[in-house]
């Protein structure tokens, strides 16, 4: 009965001060929805494929070592690795992922260009337990024509979930039939397909055509093309499967090395590569490898996010405690009258405790309105997918409901010590005494406030300068008036029509072929130089027609450009990038020859002959340096998979290519987008922290506008009686204000004083990252300090003035 008339006292509080309430209310569920948001996220990014059964119990293989003093951490490996794998003791199963390029796929209701078509080993499925919506997972994969749909992909390209036997067209000529239906990869897996197809099958026919070029990777250990993965037993030492796995490699891949090099009579390449195992629950936060098959967190983000949320809430409580002191006049009556009538100091304690408490509860409500509705907008803006319903089941609600109980303990404790302390007399003669440290520890508090808004404010100017500076640096191609189509397929005859017909259109100036364009991920292959035959080098490999570096409009820095033709008896040419020959220490004036020692056949030569130097194509944006490339010849268009086109400046450029598309490439999907949207997509990720960066700041500047709110209405508090006396003493309402908030502008200018060097130590810091950076200018630092000082005088003359008029009036 006592807690009922404590929570009846409460709201009977609530609505007599209804509009300070209010903001208080306002305050506290804001903080609490912006910690639960953070700790969705954090949530979220940290269970990373812990949605499989025995996650525990699932690593995935990577390469590791050195190519002529260059290191190398990849994610994929070489396809032989997997058997030896597979019978190491302890492994329960081990299989192969490996991805497909781009294709043209047609069902019974739509056909589309498709980018997520995999191949897998039938084990697959015995390592990662997909749910079924139909077909069996143990044989899902053992037919040589077999392909499983996700159920997105079926409802694309069928109209219906039900697909199990029915036919898929792959390029107009392959079909596979429907083995089954699994649901849709969790978005937080670190890897998501569409279409699984059985790359043993795939082996099999390769095998039969030694000829092709693909099928010298099927034995090579030094072609890393798969990611490979094992499910061990629960009693396995993974550190001793580890080094098993090294020890039973290291021969073949020694022998690998020894017959790139046999019957030329050079030196063996300076090459090591070994192999490791991470958990695969690892490799969202922690991996450091290259080829990943999804972009990677940094978990030193998530551990300032939740030192955030952590932070939020201590703010938060806080702010409550100043709220609801700075206002303590208003209870000094009901206190007295509950000590006159014989109420002790532990009642007065559980009174004002409960009354916290329930008003956490009550904005943990409101919190949880905002979540649903502000979860949306966070998903959209940092382009993920979380739900209240993955992170508020029945074990975390219970977490929420002692978070919350303790946040109302917290923020209800000082109010309730100090309430509970006052003697009767001094309660109804209304003196607040206040310690001086007490003040100087909510000063501190409002300064660290005022020094991390500064800083967010600084940071989130800074990247937006640097990426706008990003964005406007040359990256090795004209973005103007360029278009980049997606071919897909083996179809090479089709592409070469479609060129010819582009450049008939008067709207056209130049088409070029190229099997990678901007924004891809060039395949990187070992090559020697013959000026150092025992140096390998590693070289991003494209293939590209005659007319690919004048659509892109790259520039020629020495040599020409590859010849259409040659005769066969000839040394093919290849362009290289400035940063390719920079790799070899030559200058463009010599002759250069190179020869590809990884990925190869044995059906043809693979020497080249250096005849031109283009400058370097950034195909990632310039926050790294470039990957030196080198430029095959592609006259046939056997290996081109896209179309660059060079538009003059018309409006209608647009439409006529889609016109031609739609005449020479009836049925066939089109996806395309302009060299500008590319060049923007460059930096997609450091685009969407700076969001994270603006709401953060956004956040802060609240946080700070209610730190404010309550530390002025404190020091008013604090300063009443003097307040009375320089009234008395004829003091003016500016002299007031000025005497009553001296503090309030000491600490907030101590705040600021910390925050610029901070701020301009931690924007530096994530600069580091860059290869080419920018100095922000001195403005961007006035104006963060301009804006909270200008918050600050409006917060103080609304607040303070109300106040101390009530005392000039009185």
């Amino acid at each position: 009965m006592r807690i009922l008339n404590f929570i009846k006292t409460f709201f009977r509080n609530i609505l007599l001060h209804s509009g300070f309430s209010l903001l208080t209310l306002f305050g506290l569920s804001i903080g609490i929805a912006m910690s639960l948001l953070v700790l969705i996220y954090v949530y979220y990014e940290s269970n990373y494929d812990r949605h499989w059964s025995d996650t525990e119990q699932i690593y995935r293989l990577y390469s590791y070592g050195e190519i002529s003093g260059e290191a190398i951490r990849s994610a994929v490996t070489p396809q032989p690795l997997a058997s030896v794998a597979a019978g190491s003791e302890g492994v329960e199963a081990a299989a192969r992922l490996v991805p497909g390029a781009r294709k043209l796929v047609a069902g019974s209701f739509n056909r589309s260009l498709e980018s997520g078509f995999f191949y897998a080993d039938p084990e697959f499925f015995e390592i990662f337990d997909l749910t079924f919506l139909e077909g069996d997972p143990h044989s899902a994969l053992r037919d040589s024509a077999a392909v499983v749909l996700t159920r997105t992909t079926a409802l694309r390209l069928f109209g219906e979930e039900k697909v199990k036997g029915a036919l898929l067209t792959v390029e107009d000529s392959s079909v596979f039939r429907v083995s089954a239906v699994v649901e849709d990869i969790p978005a937080n897996s670190h890897f998501s397909f569409d279409f699984l197809a059985s790359w043993p099958e795939v082996e099999a026919r390769l095998r039969k055509h030694p000829g092709d070029e693909r099928a010298g990777m099927i034995d090579n250990w030094l072609h890393l093309n798969s990611y490979t993965y094992v499910k061990v037993n629960a009693r396995a030492d993974v550190a001793k499967l580890g080094r098993a796995v090294a020890e039973r490699t290291s021969h073949e891949v020694e022998e690998q090395v020894a017959a790139s090099f046999s019957g030329r009579g050079e030196e063996e390449g300076r090459i090591a590569i070994d192999f490791g195992l991470q958990p695969v629950s690892a490799v969202h936060l922690h991996s450091q490898l290259d080829n990943e098959p999804k972009d990677r967190a940094s978990a030193l983000y998530l551990y300032i996010f939740t030192a955030i949320a952590i932070f939020i809430l201590l703010v938060t409580a806080v702010n409550f405690m100043n709220l609801t002191t700075a206002k303590a006049a208003r209870r000094y009556k009901e206190v007295a009258v509950r000590k006159y009538f014989g109420a002790g100091r532990r009642m007065l304690i559980l009174q004002f405790l409960t009354e916290a408490v329930a008003f956490s509860f009550l904005a943990l409500f409101l919190a949880l309105v905002l979540v649903e509705w502000l979860l949306p907008v966070f998903n959209a803006m940092f382009q993920i997918r979380m739900s209240v319903s993955g992170f508020i089941r029945e074990p975390d609600t219970i977490w929420i409901l002692v978070l919350t109980m303790s946040l109302g303990v917290l923020s209800g404790s000082y109010p309730a010590l100090f309430f509970s302390g006052l003697k009767p007399w001094s309660a109804l003669t209304g003196s607040m005494r206040v310690s001086r440290l007490g003040l100087v520890l909510r000063g501190l508090l409002i300064s660290f406030q005022t020094s991390l808004a500064l800083v967010l404010l600084v940071l989130t100017l800074g990247m937006a300068w640097q990426l706008h500076h990003l964005q406007g640096t040359f990256h090795g191609f004209q973005e103007d008036h360029a278009l980049v189509v997606e071919w897909g397929g083996t179809d090479a005859q089709g592409l070469l029509d479609l060129k010819e017909g582009l450049l008939q259109r008067s709207e056209v100036a130049k088409v070029g072929l190229a099997e990678f364009v901007p924004g891809d991920d060039p395949t990187v292959v070992s090559f020697r130089w013959e000026g150092d035959s025992a140096r390998v080098l590693l070289l991003a490999l494209n293939y590209v027609d005659e007319g690919f570096f004048e659509a892109l409009g790259a520039e020629l820095v020495a040599g020409r450009w590859s010849r259409l033709s040659r005769d066969s008896s000839e040394t093919a040419e290849v362009v290289v990038s400035a940063s390719a020959l920079r790799l070899l220490g030559q200058s463009g004036d010599q002759q250069q020859f190179l020869e590809m020692i990884g990925g190869r056949s044995s059906a043809r030569d693979y020497r080249f002959k250096i005849v031109g130097v283009v400058a370097d194509i950034s195909f990632a944006g310039i926050k790294e340096e470039p990957r030196p490339m080198v430029f095959v010849l592609d006259r046939e268009a056997a290996r081109s998979e896209h179309l660059v086109i060079r538009l003059n400046n018309s409006p209608e450029g647009d439409a006529v290519v889609q016109e031609v598309w739609r005449e020479l490439a009836p049925g066939r999907a089109m996806h395309y987008s302009s060299l500008e949207e590319v060049k923007a997509g460059f930096y997609s990720e450091e685009q969407r922290f700076a969001r994270i960066a603006v709401v953060f700041a956004l956040l802060a500047l609240v946080l700070l506008l209610f730190g404010l709110i309550g530390m002025s209405a404190f020091l008013l508090q604090y300063h009443q009686k003097q307040l009375f006396i320089r009234k008395v003493l004829s003091a003016g309402f500016k002299d007031l204000l000025a005497y009553s908030l001296r503090d309030y502008w000491w600490f907030l200018g101590g705040g600021m004083a910390v925050g610029l060097p901070a701020a301009a130590f931690v924007l530096q810091f994530w600069l580091a990252g860059f290869s080419r950076i920018f100095t922000l200018p001195y403005y961007a630092y006035v104006f963060p300090i301009f804006l909270m000082l200008v918050l600050a005088f409006v917060v103080a003359w609304i607040t303070g003035g109300r106040e101390i008029r009530k005392v000039v009036d009185s």
